[in-house]
């Protein structure tokens, strides 16, 4: 089954406040936040070099969206689960998941 608490997460959002907020509370509840991202350039080397278990990014990342991102970092590492957050809540995108550990 998969255990978020050990799970490493890579979060990605390019608004500031919302990033920091969003590892901060995660981080209090025991999760292991791996990387932080506010853009593009940084998200992908974090994902590669960091090689996540779980992405949480938001919807309306940067100007082209979250989901199409989260879809081109698919193509990298098919293995990692991806969550998409919008406005302080979370939806789980099970099209963008082959396995959940």
């Amino acid at each position: 089954m998969w255990n978020v608490p050990n799970s490493r997460v890579l979060l990605i959002n390019d608004d500031a406040f919302e990033l920091a907020t969003l590892a901060s509370a995660m981080r209090l509840h025991g999760v292991n936040v791996v990387g932080e991202a506010n853009n593009y350039l940084l998200a992908e080397n974090l994902f590669k070099t960091l090689k996540p278990d779980v992405v949480v990014i938001d919807v309306q990342f940067n100007t082209h969206g979250g989901v199409p991102f989260a879809i081109k970092l698919r193509k990298v590492n098919q293995t990692f689960a991806s969550l998409a957050s919008k406005k302080k809540t979370f939806r789980w995108e099970p099209r963008l998941c082959s396995s959940a550990r």
